[in-house]
Order: structure tokens, then C-alpha cells, then sequence
């Protein structure tokens, strides 16, 4: 396993873990509204202060990580190369495919123009 694909896998993982605190203080929050009719205030959100502790730590940990995978990603480009006929000097393309044909940095790729 690679730098990258161990980075995304971190990354998964760490986004499961933020969900998972953030379900267990929305979840919390709506008992305790249920229960006593009415939102918390601070003295008793100090029994899920750990649980803050953590979505906010998972938060710190998550956005460089974060950061370093959308540098990645912008640096591979994706190129989409129409195809189809150019007639009479006309530049209309009709597309074999609805998806973009990826082609790596510096590397171009040839396709076959229809005259006609």
C-alpha cells in the first residue's frame, strides 16, 4: 500500500469516527430535549464534553489530511477529448460516450477524425 492510498484510508476512517460522535451528540442532545422538554445548556452538555473533545480533535486531525488528498487530486487532470466529424470547417462534436476519456499528464492521446 502506497503513501496515497494509506493517507485515504486514514481519511475514511477518521470521517467514520467525526460521524459517529457527531450521531452520539445529536442523539444525546435530542434525548435530553425529549426528556425535558427543552435544548441543554452548558452545565449539562459537561456529561458529553468528551464527546466534543473528540469530533473536535478528529476535526484538527481530518484537515490537513484532508488538505494533502484535494492537492493530490487536483493534480490529476482529466481531459476529455470530443469526437466525432468536422464538416465543412463546422467544429461540431457528437460524443461516442458520456464519460471523459482520462489521459495522464504529458501524454496525449490520437484519435481518428471522420472528413466528410
Amino acid at each position: 500500500m502506497d503513501e496515497e492510498d494509506a493517507d485515504k484510508k486514514r481519511y475514511r476512517e477518521l470521517m467514520r469516527k467525526k460521524t459517529e460522535a457527531k450521531k452520539q451528540i445529536t442523539d444525546w442532545i435530542k434525548d435530553f430535549h425529549e426528556k425535558n422538554g427543552r435544548q441543554p445548556g452548558q452545565s449539562e452538555k459537561q456529561d458529553i464534553k468528551h464527546l466534543y473533545i473528540e469530533y473536535q480533535s478528529l476535526n484538527k486531525e481530518i484537515a490537513p489530511l484532508k488538505a494533502k488528498l484535494d492537492e493530490i487530486n487536483a493534480s490529476m487532470i482529466t481531459i476529455s477529448t470530443p469526437t466525432g466529424s468536422m464538416a465543412g470547417g463546422n467544429a461540431s462534436f457528437r460524443s461516442r460516450s458520456s464519460s471523459p476519456k482520462p489521459v495522464a499528464i504529458g501524454v496525449f492521446e490520437e484519435e481518428k477524425v471522420e472528413n466528410g
